[in-house]
């Protein structure tokens, strides 16, 4: 895989307090080990026939925190009190300085520019721009491939392998279909990049170098830890296409599939049709099985 860089901008309307009429969202990085196979758990038997998988709009992801970053200020303080009067002036035409007034403002920021910093917090709708910055990544079809290293974990199994009568495609995290060039994403440089599980949502300032708002797609509660998440982002749809009214499939190359693997409930029409598969393309097929002692699934090879 390239490595990892991103410069990505989006205009914003000059109401969103940004300087030049930009958001511009800049490097991120993910310094972690790509494991070898990542999975896609799923249900749909179809994969079979068409070997397609969803990337899916954020819209339509199943974490209501996904990409609606918490928005701490415009600027960090020090950059304001070092600063002020750049700062001032770039949002001199805001509906809330005309209010208060852009000349009394300027007069308390050469005496106390601190004050006016904590003032400027006070009265900025954060909640309004974190709104704008989530509708410019649905805009922009900033979309997700959500994969996992963990194979064996039961909840996993539970909630999108279909209670276990599904399957999971384990996916080989090297192949070019992970990668920027694959994707020609003149926004992303696309590659894998680990979940962080916190406690706490992060801070984000609208002209800071961290205002890298795809970042607040790599940030997740801890109550989702458990799906130990890996994702491809990417905002270049035109290799994505539609199936019964649904957007967002792309087709998985025989090269890129490392096995398939069965729930321990899976029907025997789906057996079937993934042994049919497996055999034609010499593709591992494994199928999940209770641990006899703990309460534990166990992968066994068929």
């Amino acid at each position: 895989m390239g490595s990892c860089g991103v410069l990505y901008k989006k205009r914003l309307q000059k109401s969103d307090f940004a300087s030049n009429g930009e958001c511009i969202l800049k490097k991120f990085t993910d310094s972690s080990r790509c494991p070898q196979i990542l999975y896609k758990f799923t249900r749909f038997k179809t994969f079979f026939e068409n070997q397609e998988l969803r990337v899916t709009p954020i819209c339509d992801l199943n974490d209501p925190f996904e990409g609606v970053p918490v928005i701490e200020h415009v600027w960090k303080e020090d950059d304001f009190v070092n600063d002020y009067k750049n700062k001032l002036y770039k949002i001199k035409n805001q509906s809330f300085v005309k209010e208060y007034g852009f000349d009394r403002m300027y007069k308390e920021a050469e005496i106390n520019p601190k004050y006016v910093y904590k003032m400027l917090k006070n009265i900025i709708a954060k909640s309004r721009i974190s709104s704008i910055i989530h509708n410019i990544l649905v805009s922009d079809k900033i979309s997700v491939l959500s994969l996992t290293s963990c194979n064996n974990n039961e909840l996993m199994w539970a909630f999108y392998a279909d209670t276990h009568k599904g399957f999971a495609v384990g996916l080989k995290s090297d192949h070019e279909i992970f990668s920027a060039h694959f994707w020609d994403d003149e926004k992303l440089n696309v590659k894998l990049r680990k979940i962080e599980y916190v406690s706490k949502r992060k801070n984000f300032y609208l002209e800071d170098g961290n205002g890298d708002f795809i970042n607040t797609l790599l940030y997740k509660s801890k109550s989702w830890k458990h799906e130990k998440e890996w994702r491809l982002i990417i905002s270049n749809t035109e290799k994505l296409h539609t199936r019964n009214g649904v957007s967002g499939f792309i087709f998985i190359p025989d090269d890129a599939i490392a096995e398939i693997i069965l729930g321990y409930q899976a029907e025997k029409i789906l057996m079937e049709k993934a042994k049919q598969f497996c055999e034609k393309r010499n593709i591992l097929l494994r199928k999940a099985v209770f641990n006899k002692t703990q309460y534990k699934i166990d992968i066994v090879d068929l």
